[in-house]
């Protein structure tokens, strides 16, 4: 499980995530992170090989806690 603080280190969040430093050859500071995921079309990240779903890492991002409940983009005002 990633932390708050190495999140921050490597995503900006406004209202979706982009990857503050290249990650890779074909990814780019500044890119949107994450693709659709082709099962319910949510958009996960893939960090350090485990995928994220966007909106659960956007409430981490926010408060620093993981969602204790399912959660949607409508729970903290944005869009992931």
């Amino acid at each position: 499980m990633i932390t708050h603080e190495f999140l921050k280190q490597i995503l900006h969040y406004d209202p979706v995530f982009t990857w503050k430093s290249d990650r890779g050859s074909s990814i780019k500071a500044g890119a949107r992170a994450g693709s659709i995921h082709r099962r319910g079309g949510q958009r996960v990240i893939t960090i350090n090989r485990k995928q994220y779903y966007s909106n659960r890492l956007a409430w981490f991002y926010q408060t620093g806690e993981w969602p204790a409940h399912p959660i949607d983009h409508i729970n903290f005002g944005g869009r992931t």
